[in-house]
């Protein structure tokens, strides 16, 4: 069995408008992004690190924002468990979710959840929204 450390994992917050995925991307990135965007209005940029929590922060996550059709946008961060300093899996899910609901603040129903790529698939996930999902993280999976 591999380890999920090594695995990729995703944030994402889901079906916004233009306005609010921007707000996101730019908290994210802590600058205007406007600009940034692509004609398709994408955009991919890898961060040195984010800190989601005063004790844990996240090298090299790659955050992405998506349009789907005119005016639907998704907002995601992908990175590698073992990316996560300290490694501190029992630590992660509460971390990642409480940083996910102060994101989203000031966000007309916002939908977000995490877990292993693609977290689309609702069984491995860490958490959907304020609920925890079925895919639970253990210290003793870093070794």
């Amino acid at each position: 069995m591999v380890s999920k450390v090594n695995e990729l994992f995703e944030l994402v917050f889901e079906g916004l408008t233009e306005e609010d995925a921007l707000r996101i991307a730019e908290k994210l990135l802590q600058r205007s992004i406007g600009s940034q965007m692509t004609v398709d209005n994408t955009l991919d940029v890898e961060l040195p690190k984010l800190a989601i929590s005063d004790q844990l922060e996240i090298e090299r996550p790659h955050v992405r924002v998506l349009c789907y059709g005119e005016s639907i946008y998704d907002v995601e961060i992908n990175f590698v468990i073992c990316d996560v300093k300290p490694l501190a899996l029992s630590r992660l899910a509460p971390a990642l979710q409480a940083f996910a609901i102060n994101l989203t603040e000031g966000i007309s129903s916002p939908s977000f959840f995490a877990g292993l790529d693609p977290a689309c698939d609702q069984d491995t996930r860490i958490f959907t929204g304020t609920k925890l999902g079925p895919l639970f993280l253990h210290d003793d999976e870093s070794h």
